[in-house]
């Protein structure tokens, strides 16, 4: 009687693991009429490139800080990623 019952739950343990391994005919079907998917397009990003030069003072520091709000605005309205690039001469 033992027997019977581990062979029958071996017997369908096996059964229910094929069930869930194996791939529904739909599903196969469903794969090869799928359309491919367009990629998703990302806007480029923005950026601007600045010039620092020296002395280094109010008037610069309110151009650098003018351009930077400019740049999060655009890139805030757009939705894109923005790029502030400073170019710091010597001296």
């Amino acid at each position: 009687m033992k027997f019977a019952q581990s062979a029958f739950q071996t017997l369908f343990t096996v059964l229910i693991l094929l069930q869930l391994l194996s791939v529904p005919a739909w599903a196969q079907d469903e794969e090869k009429n799928k359309q491919p998917q367009e990629p998703k397009k990302v806007a480029a990003p923005l950026g601007k490139f600045l010039t620092v030069t020296s002395p280094v003072n109010d008037l610069m520091f309110s151009r650098v800080n003018n351009v930077a709000l400019e740049l999060q605005n655009e890139s805030a309205q757009q939705d894109r990623k923005a790029f502030l690039v400073l170019e710091i001469s010597p001296g």
